[in-house]
């Protein structure tokens, strides 16, 4: 009439949780790196000066910018 069940657990078990809480980790990881990181969208007609902020950018900040073309 009831149901048993084992307190036990297997192997497999125990591995999903181990990946799950991995994957949990590199989430929070992930997450942390993107909340600091600031995206730059420069407008501008041509030789209005766009290459030049991003030179002064890379100067202020010591190359730790990413520029990233599309």
């Amino acid at each position: 009439m009831g149901s048993v069940q084992s307190a036990t657990t297997n192997e497999a078990d125990e591995a999903a949780a181990r990946r799950n809480n991995e994957i949990d980790t590199q989430i929070q990881a992930d997450h942390l790196k993107r909340k600091n990181e600031v995206r730059l969208l420069v407008f501008g007609s041509a030789d209005s000066g766009k290459s030049s902020l991003l030179k002064r950018v890379k100067l202020i900040h010591h190359g730790a910018h990413r520029e990233a073309t599309l």
